[in-house]
């Protein structure tokens, strides 16, 4: 995951002032955190994901829906 982003952030307790502060600090930290720890692997040992790789072009968010992009 590249670029992580964090649409609406509210804490019971917590002003809003600080939300801007918060939310800045917790999206640093989701990217560093999704650069070591993919979502999800593709393993080269299971067949199904071999194939899957090879067929693999692109996955990308467009008005906040998953695309992902197969072909030869």
């Amino acid at each position: 995951m590249t670029d992580p982003a964090i649409e609406h952030f509210a804490v019971q307790g917590v002003p809003g002032k600080y939300a801007p502060k918060i939310t800045e600090a917790l999206t640093k930290l989701l990217g560093e955190f999704y650069a070591v720890h993919p979502l999800y692997t593709l393993r080269a040992t299971d067949t199904r994901h071999a194939v899957a790789r090879l067929l693999w072009k692109d996955v990308s968010v467009r008005d906040k829906t998953l695309v992902v992009t197969l072909g030869l």
